[in-house]
């Protein structure tokens, strides 16, 4: 799927995730392309994630039988359905973009109209800094944040967890 004259698997820990406003032809269902996808993420955008889940799309089938005597089985595809994208990483005590992003759509007093976003996650080269592959999350926002818990007996990191919906992915390669 890289496109790469390289036959070797790619290497998934090397990576940078990317919460930005909508992009162009987002909105409408339309594809972007590398250059658009590099001209609109900057390294300044970049979110950190310890781990990232979620990349699955599944294509909806519906079984019908047709025939008399000889019964045939179809199966006919209805919808592509998409798997909430799970980011995780350890508790910041900071106020960010993000933050600001998760609190008006799962904390607000009022109901504020929904505010989606596009998220790239870049999948990087050994050097961290040539994109391998993009996936670019239309229409997306936080449906669900909840932390790991707290234990007084032990020392661990706090973690939070944030998923996110969207409307419709798919991989660019730069």
């Amino acid at each position: 799927m890289a496109g790469s004259s390289d036959l070797s698997p790619l290497l998934g820990f090397r990576y940078s995730v990317s919460i930005i406003e909508n992009m162009e032809g987002s909105e409408n269902n339309q594809r972007v392309s590398a250059s658009q996808v590099k001209s609109s993420v900057k390294d300044s955008d970049a979110v950190g994630f310890s781990e990232i889940s979620g990349f699955s799309a599944t294509l909806e089938t519906e079984d019908i039988e047709a025939g008399g005597e000889n019964m045939v089985g179809y199966s006919l595809p209805k919808q592509v359905t998409y798997s909430p994208l799970v980011l995780k990483r350890g508790m910041l005590n900071l106020k960010s973009e993000l933050f600001d992003w998760i609190n008006q759509t799962l904390f607000a007093e009022t109901s504020k109209p929904l505010t989606t976003k596009t998220v790239v996650v870049k999948l990087l080269d050994a050097t961290s800094e040539d994109p391998l592959l993009y996936w670019v999350f239309n229409g997306a926002y936080p449906s669900k944040w909840s932390t790991s818990g707290f234990k007084a007996l032990n020392n661990e990191l706090a973690i939070e967890e944030l998923e996110i919906k969207y409307r419709s992915f798919y991989p660019v390669i730069p």
